[in-house]
């Protein structure tokens, strides 16, 4: 078995499904699937059995998968370190990233930094904040950029600061919020094991509660800031949303929330990595571009 053995193991893996890992290795269903039947010729084992429609591992093709995981980690380590001993900045530099933050914040970023090291190979995964944590805990990328606060115990670094602004379709009297209907957004929950703070919802408790004895009226719970602003877009009611989700061209009527204490309600974005990286120059290079940048007060998402 060799490297393209193990990435070919580990899409099954993810996958369960032949066709989608051969689209994802730019190769055809049977020859992926010859491959297999190989690998089970020459080590007297059954990887795959097919249950009705659904592609199952056997106890035997679990624990190969497993170590390809681990092979595959070896590798990167490998190679990673092979180009640090070189004195030329190069690498492959491995980013988990939330998908707004990869859509609108690190093209740029990533554009002026190919600028200053042409030679650092870059690869983006995007994903909600906990996939990331998922990926640095599994040692999967160097460095990860996540939203909202999470107990990431090794380094991190501010890279973005957004305000969290109620937003409607016309100019309403807040004194008479308690009245109206809220679209609410509703966190996906997360499965991983490092606990993430949600302290936005927190915050807007805070301010709700500084203001009003009684609940809001939540009329609709959808899984998206973009989802909840279409539906005030529509006059379906009002929305707590932060700020770099809203166009100028939105045409709607935005409050900032602030505490009566003056305190600004924000929403953090973070680049997370571990100390031990920084051994790697590729990685270290790219840490300290990141910390040379200002932190982005309120970043547009929409130019």
């Amino acid at each position: 078995m060799d490297e393209r053995d193990y990435i070919m193991l580990h899409y099954i893996y993810e996958e369960k499904n032949i066709t989608r890992a051969a689209e994802r290795l730019y190769t055809s269903q049977p020859s992926l699937t010859y491959r297999i039947q190989q690998i089970e010729k020459n080590l007297g084992i059954q990887v795959l059995v097919r249950n009705g429609k659904s592609l199952e591992f056997t106890p035997e093709g679990e624990y190969l998968a497993s170590f390809a995981r681990q092979m595959l980690g070896h590798l990167r380590n490998f190679h990673d370190h092979l180009a640090n001993i070189k004195s030329q900045v190069q690498g492959t530099l491995r980013i988990a990233s939330t998908s707004i933050t990869a859509r609108y914040y690190l093209p740029k970023v990533l554009k002026e930094f190919s600028t200053m090291y042409p030679h650092i190979h870059i690869n983006v995964d995007t994903g909600k904040s906990g996939d990331v944590i998922q990926a640095l805990e599994n040692e999967e990328v160097h460095v990860g950029i996540v939203r909202g606060e999470f107990d990431w115990p090794e380094q991190k670094h501010l890279i973005s600061r957004e305000n969290i602004c109620l937003i409607a379709k016309e100019e309403i009297d807040l004194s008479l919020l308690p009245q109206m209907h809220r679209i609410f957004h509703r966190s996906s929950k997360s499965t991983h094991k490092t606990k993430h703070y949600d302290t936005m919802s927190e915050k807007i408790l805070t301010w709700w509660n500084e203001r009003f004895s009684t609940p809001p009226i939540f009329s609709m719970q959808v899984g998206s800031y973009e989802a909840c602003k279409e539906m005030v877009i529509n006059g379906l009611g009002y929305a707590i949303i932060p700020r770099n989700f809203i166009k100028p061209d939105d045409d709607l009527y935005v409050q900032e929330l602030v505490l009566k204490n003056g305190e600004v309600l924000y929403r953090n974005s973070w680049l997370l990595f571990r100390e031990s990286c920084l051994e790697l120059l590729f990685v270290r290079k790219f840490v300290e571009y990141i910390q040379s940048l200002p932190c982005h007060q309120d970043m547009p998402v929409h130019q």
